[in-house]
């Protein structure tokens, strides 16, 4: 697919002589950066590494999630291969809830950071004051 993907604006054949106008326009008016940047400067700036942080442990929480939930609920004492399937899907039905219910809040509020903030450090507090009440 990568060949078929065109390096310049102008040698773009889905586009329109008109739309390559604009884009190239919009283009033009961008910042350039004064000194050349390379991947190396990127990691001098402590956003970069806290943001990085911050969507691996996302990451590692959603893939050990993936990767172990059928395994706990095999656990848990359910042994009928589907009904292990049907009760993995759960989560991710509440999270195609959830996006939904949660884009449309962010989407009337106008507001994305809070949305996102809560959503990321209520999960931890949840499984936290679960395992607090539970002992």
């Amino acid at each position: 697919m990568f060949w078929r993907v065109k390096d310049r604006i102008e040698d773009a054949t889905w586009l329109s002589e008109q739309e390559k106008q604009v884009v190239l326009a919009r283009m033009a008016k961008e910042a350039k950066p004064v000194v050349k940047q390379t991947v190396k400067d990127i990691w001098k700036h402590p956003t970069t590494c806290v943001m990085s942080g911050i969507y691996l442990c996302l990451v590692m929480a959603l893939t050990g999630l993936l990767f172990w939930m059928p395994q706990l609920i095999k656990t848990a004492g359910v042994a009928d291969t589907l009904n292990i399937g049907l009760l993995t899907v759960i989560p991710y039905l509440g999270a195609v809830i959830g996006n939904l219910l949660i884009g449309a809040s962010s989407d009337r509020h106008g507001e994305r950071r809070w949305h996102i903030a809560l959503i990321v450090w209520g999960i931890p507090a949840r499984y936290y004051t679960r395992e607090v009440i539970r002992d």
